[in-house]
């Protein structure tokens, strides 16, 4: 399989580059599934977005790999507040649970640009949801991912010589995860 280029983005040099997954914003039952140490999905809203603008700037652009909410069309109205609350440029890299349309998520929800199944940055990095999709991708590569929550650590094991970070907020303290801390990682 081969994955076709969709589009660069172009970073502005002054701006910082964040990374978050699997936020699930108001999805009650991912606080089981996960294990997550919230009473409902109310407070754990509200700690994924007080989390997400104690460390992202207004002018910092966030790529979200994948599964922003649960809603779909119907409810995207109540996903809007939320969103509007949150700092910084919003790129998403549509994830399986995301059911909001495209245009939607641009027009309505204050999100700068929509890609799938993937977005690859100026630097060469590859954003996709799901980690299986690395199979796809060149050799070397660095690649940012979701989709497996707890299942594995900040680094997801592999056999392809891919350094495949998982970024989703389970293994993250349910906060972004900056460039430079990636870059630690690597290093």
């Amino acid at each position: 399989m081969k994955i076709n280029k969709i589009k660069d983005i172009d970073w502005k040099q002054g701006n910082k580059r964040f990374f978050t997954s699997d936020l699930h914003l108001m999805h009650q039952n991912i606080i089981k599934y996960c294990n997550r140490p919230f009473i409902d999905a109310n407070e754990m809203t509200s700690v994924l977005v007080k989390n997400w603008n104690e460390k992202v700037g207004i002018d910092d652009d966030v790529y979200i790999a994948g599964d922003l909410t649960l809603l779909g069309d119907e409810n995207a109205n109540k996903l809007r507040s939320v969103m509007k609350r949150l700092k910084g440029k919003k790129h998403l890299i549509y994830g399986n649970h995301d059911r909001i349309k495209p245009y939607r998520y641009i027009n309505d929800l204050y999100i700068e640009s929509v890609h799938c199944p993937y977005l690859r940055l100026d630097n060469g990095w590859i954003i996709i949801h799901d980690p299986v999709l690395a199979v796809a991708c060149p050799k070397d590569s660095i690649i940012i991912a979701g989709h497996v929550h707890n299942l594995h650590g900040k680094m997801i094991p592999n056999e392809l010589n891919l350094n495949i970070f998982n970024v989703g907020v389970d293994v993250w303290n349910f906060t972004p995860v900056s460039e430079e801390e990636l870059i630690g990682l690597i290093k």
